[in-house]
């Protein structure tokens, strides 16, 4: 099976999200499946000092790394978005790790256009910071009516 994690970034100053993601995939590789990390090179206000989108290989788990540019705070990356529309339609399913970043929300959209199945892991959405600049989104967020009736 080919599975695609998505992620805004995996510095480890961020804490447990890149943590459970590197070793969840990590595991999934160790048990035969096709495993890739699809990131930014965010860390703070700086960079990780690693290759741009090029594959780095940790423990069977394909790792790409793309540019972060302005506005930061939403990791954003045009680059990782035109990765991910070209890769997302040969993946079997795609995990997406947060919300409210560039990341997650063009890896849905192009799962959506693709028919590829997805699942959103929420880990983080409880940050104060993230809870205090996007309360509105959740009291008043729409629920996708394709993600619940989608059946594959």
């Amino acid at each position: 099976m080919r599975i695609l994690h998505v992620i805004s970034s995996l510095a480890p100053r961020y804490g447990g999200p890149p943590q459970v993601c590197l070793e969840l995939c990590q595991e999934l590789a160790q048990r035969g499946e096709r495993v890739a990390i699809y990131t930014t090179n965010m860390d703070g206000p700086g960079t990780l000092d690693v290759p741009l989108d090029e594959p780095v290989w940790a423990n069977g788990v394909e790792i790409r790394y793309f540019p972060v540019r302005a506005p930061r705070r939403y990791a954003w990356s045009l680059p990782l978005g035109r990765a991910l529309r070209r890769t997302i339609p040969e993946q079997d399913v795609v995990h997406i790790h947060s919300l409210y970043f560039f990341p997650s929300t063009v890896a849905a959209h192009h799962c959506r256009r693709a028919g590829v199945p997805y699942l959103v892991r929420p880990h983080g959405t409880l940050d104060p910071y993230h809870f205090r600049h996007h309360r509105p989104h959740f009291l008043i967020a729409p629920i996708d009516p394709y993600v619940l009736n989608h059946d594959k």
